[in-house]
C-alpha cells in the first residue's frame, strides 16, 4: 500500500515511517501540509494526516488532495483530549487518537483496506474489531476484548455505535 504520512511532529513521523515501512507499505512523509501538497502521487491510497498542521488548515489539505483523488482514504491523527473538535472535518474515513498502538495502526490499516461497503458509511476500525468478536448472537465478551484496541471506558460508545449501523441485529457485551 502506498501511504502518505503527514505529521508536524518529527519523532513521530520518523516513528510511523519505520514502522509502516516494516509492514511492507511504500511511505511518503512530509511534516506540514504545503509539502504534502506539493509531493502528492496520485498512486497513493491512503493519506495519515495530522489534525493540527503548521502553514496550511487540514481540512483545506485533506479537500485538494480528495480532487486530486477521490478514492484517497483519509486517517485523521488526533489529540484525545480534543475528540469532539474533530466533527467539522469532512473527507476523513476514520480517527486515530493520540498516543495509539502499533496494534490499533494495523487493525484500523486492515479495517480500510478490507471495508467492503456494506454498510452507509464506512465502520471504523473500533467498530469492525468489536463486530469481528462478536459471536453470531451478537454477543461480545468483554474478556475477549484488547484493551489496547479499545478501552473499557469506550466500550459502549462503540456499542451504541454499532447497534445503530446494523438495525437488524443487536449486538451486547457480556
Amino acid at each position: 500500500m502506498n501511504i502518505v504520512v503527514v505529521e508536524s511532529n518529527r519523532h513521530l513521523l520518523n516513528s510511523l515511517e519505520r514502522f509502516l515501512s516494516s509492514k511492507g507499505h511504500k511511505v511518503i512523509t512530509a511534516f506540514d501540509g504545503v509539502i504534502a501538497v506539493n509531493n502528492f502521487d496520485i498512486a497513493t491510497d491512503l493519506l495519515i494526516i495530522d489534525e493540527n498542521l503548521p502553514r496550511k488548515d487540514t481540512s483545506e489539505i485533506i479537500r485538494i488532495l480528495k480532487n486530486k483523488k477521490p478514492a484517497l482514504k483519509i486517517v485523521l491523527l488526533i489529540d484525545y483530549l480534543k475528540c469532539e473538535r474533530t466533527s467539522d472535518v469532512s473527507g476523513v474515513d476514520d480517527y486515530l487518537s493520540i498516543p495509539f498502538t502499533s496494534k490499533s495502526l494495523d487493525c484500523l490499516i486492515e479495517n480500510l483496506v478490507s471495508n467492503s461497503g456494506e454498510h452507509s458509511r464506512n465502520l471504523s476500525y473500533k467498530e469492525a474489531y468489536m463486530i469481528k468478536n462478536s459471536n453470531k448472537d451478537g454477543l461480545i465478551k468483554f474478556e475477549d476484548i484488547d484493551e489496547e484496541i479499545i478501552k473499557e471506558e469506550e466500550l459502549f460508545y462503540y456499542l451504541d455505535a454499532i447497534n445503530h449501523l446494523n438495525p437488524d441485529k443487536h449486538y451486547f457485551v457480556e
